[in-house]
């Protein structure tokens, strides 16, 4: 299988199921797979099951991106401040 991404796009895959080779790289079940530069996303596999999985794709957005816990920001500042809210709302 071969799907075009726009170049410059920013991509991922999330295997669902199976397993199997994804832009040349080794991937089964629960695993995510980023792609470096190109235009399109290759895969192929010799698992009986198959090879199920997402593909994730975008234009960057050129901001920095910050995770903690389940929230993503754009500062670890901001993370922080989120917390108290979350932990709040729990009680």
């Amino acid at each position: 299988m071969c799907v075009q991404v726009p170049r410059g796009w920013n991509g991922f895959a999330y295997v669902c199921a199976g397993s199997g080779r994804i832009c040349g790289t080794q991937g089964s079940c629960e695993h995510a797979l980023v792609f470096g530069p190109g235009d399109h996303m290759t895969a192929t596999t010799n698992d009986e099951e198959g090879l199920r999985f997402l593909l994730i794709a975008g234009q960057p957005i050129g901001e920095p991106v910050v995770q903690y816990g389940p929230f993503v920001m754009n500062t670890q500042v901001m993370t922080c401040h989120k917390r108290p809210e979350m932990l709040a709302s729990c009680s």
